[in-house]
């Protein structure tokens, strides 16, 4: 384990990590990180094979296992060997990055990134409420006033699925800066423009998303018998949400009306899913129920392993029925992904990946409970965000997609590095601790 740590201190892998959240908005450019961090496990194990005993290495290896196995034996039947090669390939690189940065992020590395989370997290809401009141954020991407905002993520609709996947994180840093003593209960006061930012974003799967973190988070605190702690950030948070919002309407007339229209014409859309009209379902569903028929139809036509990653795009034509939404729009501009997580991965790596998914939940819920038991506060955010972002209610961001990929390895970096052994069971109730820790 020895290589592996001196590299860490040589290449300060949360600054990795941390540039990484920042470079979210700017694909490829997040890959980057990434690719030093596969590049320095590689290093690591060519140096010192003995690495590969450290729990966090044997977890990334088993995690991905999971993922990539079901990708390699979708090869043989690919609709497009040479895409899903390269899919492949990719994705064998982030064990790499994972595993050697969840041995040497280290408790202070740690305590950096999700400090850094809640920041940038608070940055990108107040961002979204410039765009929403300007018509333009802080970089000049441009809001129409009619539909979802993006924010920095501008043309892409990633903001919300992204904040909300991270909440357990930067919730978990707003903790620790709280318990900090530095800026005590002012330290929740960004909260607000992260759930903004979310709300802002008009993603019902996100809103799903983050009422399951605000849950765990709750849930968690609660166990951990800081009910009574939890009152006063609730409390300062509504304050100042209310405050802002009654000073925007005050100050920015129409801000207010945008902001409420924006979010209840997304649940009013909703609606449509109580009703038994296919069409209203879904229009409900941004008329993803015919994408999610195709994916079914795919899967049911190549059960075993599927259409290979990335091979949906491919076949759509073929397996879409004859009142298919998409197919009546434009036929050359067809969907590339089947907007469901668990569908995709049916669809394109049969069977075996259905197996090789259930197996990584089962991997991720048990070390979340592990993490749980130790009373390891990092751990568990950092497993719980993992499992958000594996959950079917993605609706959005592709499985084998770059975007989804590469934030999946760097939650799961962040829950390695939070290993209930290295931190101690004393980690959630030492001040200093969570503040500093004195060595890496």
């Amino acid at each position: 384990m020895s290589a592996a740590v001196d590299l860490g201190r040589a290449h300060a892998p949360w600054l990795l990590v941390v540039a990484f959240v920042v470079l979210l908005p700017a694909e490829p450019l997040f890959n980057v990180p990434l690719l030093v961090a596969a590049a320095a496990g590689l290093v690591a194990l060519v140096r010192d094979r003995t690495v590969v005993a450290h729990p966090a290495w044997r977890t990334a290896a088993l995690v991905y296992a999971c993922v990539v196995v079901p990708m390699v034996v979708a090869l043989p039947d690919a609709v497009d060997p040479g895409e899903s090669a390269r899919k492949a390939a990719s994705f064998a690189l982030l064990p790499l990055a994972a595993g050697w940065l969840g041995v040497t992020l280290g408790p202070r590395g740690l305590h950096r990134v999700l400090v850094a989370c809640y920041l940038v997290a608070t940055a990108w809401g107040l961002d979204t409420v410039v765009q929403l009141v300007a018509g333009r954020d802080v970089f000049g991407f441009p809001y129409d006033g009619d539909g979802r905002l993006t924010g920095v993520f501008h043309p892409q609709f990633s903001l919300g699925i992204v904040l909300a996947s991270l909440a357990p994180l930067w919730l978990e840093g707003a903790r620790r800066l709280s318990a900090a003593g530095r800026l005590g209960t002012l330290a929740w006061i960004g909260v607000p423009a992260c759930l903004a930012g979310i709300a802002l974003s008009g993603s019902r799967a996100s809103w799903l998303t983050l009422l399951l973190a605000l849950t765990a988070f709750v849930g968690h605190r609660l166990l951990a018998g800081e009910g009574r702690a939890l009152l006063r950030p609730a409390l300062l948070a509504a304050a100042v949400a209310g405050l802002v919002a009654v000073g925007g309407a005050m100050v920015v007339p129409g801000a207010a009306e945008r902001a409420s229209a924006l979010v209840a014409g997304r649940v009013t859309s909703a609606t449509g899913l109580l009703d038994a009209d296919r069409q209203r379902i879904d229009a409900a569903l941004s008329y993803r129920l015919s994408i999610w028929e195709t994916a079914v139809d795919v899967f049911r036509s190549h059960a075993f392993n599927g259409v290979g990653p990335r091979g949906f795009r491919d076949v759509y034509a073929e397996h879409a029925g004859p009142d298919d939404f998409w197919m009546a729009r434009d036929p050359n501009r067809l969907p590339t992904h089947p907007h469901q997580l668990a569908l995709e991965i049916a669809a394109e790596t049969g069977g075996v990946g259905v197996v090789g998914y259930l197996a990584l939940l089962a991997v991720v819920g048990w070390r979340a409970l592990g993490a749980l038991r130790a009373r390891c506060d990092a751990g568990v955010a950092a497993w719980v965000a993992v499992g958000l972002a594996l959950l079917p209610i993605n609706a959005h961001m592709a499985f084998y997609g770059n975007v989804l990929s590469s934030l999946n390895c760097v939650l799961i970096a962040i829950a390695l590095g939070a290993w209930p052994g290295r931190l101690g069971p004393s980690e959630t109730t030492t001040r200093a601790t969570a503040l500093a820790p004195r060595s890496d």
